[in-house]
């Protein structure tokens, strides 16, 4: 029989895409009478699943990532548990290491609850995966909204999303949301944003370009980087940082700058500024945003995190929460 939910979810998917829904009847919605449509938000079939006789039949798309998703989302859980929902979030946490999150999060985190929370780290992001057991998909999706509340309290802007995306896929939706564009400038991160923006179908509408400017001559000539900053600061220092993504935005005429600047290790740090030691900066033309941190980890661990730092900045800025940057006026970008 065509199963009325299999059939809504394939067209929520196609328009999801963007695409007019076929008028004939799909064959991925015919299922057989006993059968319980399971949801596949990675694609267009759904699974099936028939309980007959004290037998389980599970059956998922042979799509490998799509039976990835599935599978990630708990669906094996159907095999064990009869009549049962299971309910899936998932968070994206930035700023704060996987031992500090877990304690902040207290008892969302013990073993055995219900909802059961897994913590993971990810590219220099920790990504949260909620599951939550019910009788009825409301009821268990009640409970995960209730526990996502929690942790939105907890964390404030820490918590970058609540859809188990990456953090640069949240800056570019809010750039192309509201008609923006960037432009990147690079030190210690040497072309990671930009390589991570351009994973991203469809950025180069907001996405001007990217300045890697690896020596102090680069950072001159470039970006305009006075050569008193560099001498009197070092390449490493709040005022580099912030000459760099104030110079990005205004020679490519972005919306918004972001720069990065730091010592990536393994040698080339000193007592005042370890390795790991790392500036970012956020320009949107009228306030400047500067943040300094030191991250562990080898050289690419380094990097990434730096990344991750600038992307979680830049995101904050656009949002409004970063607090006051600093005036641009009066400022100039040297020639």
């Amino acid at each position: 029989e065509l199963k009325s939910e299999a059939l809504a979810g394939m067209e929520s998917f196609w328009k999801r895409l963007g695409r007019q829904v076929p008028s004939d009847r799909p064959l991925e919605a015919m299922m057989p009478e006993a059968a319980e449509v399971v949801p596949n938000n990675a694609g267009l079939a759904p699974g099936i699943l028939v309980r007959e006789k004290g037998r389980t039949i599970l059956c998922l798309p042979g799509v490998p990532s799509e039976l990835r998703h599935m599978v990630e989302e708990g669906v094996l859980d159907l095999l064990g548990a009869p009549r049962e929902t299971v309910a899936t979030a998932r968070l994206g946490v930035v700023g704060i290491r996987e031992p500090v999150l877990a304690s902040l999060l207290g008892d969302i985190m013990e073993r055995g609850r219900n909802p059961l929370c897994g913590i993971a780290a990810e590219e220099g992001e920790v990504h949260l995966t909620l599951r939550a057991h019910a009788p009825s998909r409301v009821e268990a999706e009640a409970m995960l909204a209730q526990d996502t509340a929690r942790i939105r309290d907890i964390l404030k802007d820490r918590l970058f999303t609540e859809k188990g995306e990456h953090q640069v896929d949240v800056v570019v939706r809010e750039l192309l949301n509201r008609g923006e564009t960037l432009a990147v400038a690079e030190s210690l991160t040497g072309g990671l944003i930009g390589h991570m923006l351009t994973e991203i179908p469809g950025v180069s509408s907001l996405f001007l370009g990217d300045y890697v400017a690896y020596a102090n001559d680069a950072k001159v000539n470039m970006l305009g980087v006075r050569d008193e900053d560099l001498h009197r600061h070092g390449a490493v220092s709040e005022p580099v940082a912030r000459a760099m993504a104030r110079g990005a935005r205004s020679r490519l005429g972005a919306d918004w700058g972001v720069a990065t600047t730091g010592i990536a290790g393994p040698g080339g740090g000193t007592g005042e500024k370890p390795v790991g030691t790392c500036w970012v900066a956020v320009s949107d033309g009228l306030s400047t945003w500067a943040e300094q941190k030191c991250h562990g980890g080898a050289r690419d661990e380094v990097k990434r995190r730096a990344a991750t730092h600038a992307l979680d900045l830049l995101r904050r800025a656009i949002l409004g929460q970063a607090g006051a940057g600093e005036p641009d006026g009066g400022i100039a970008v040297g020639s």
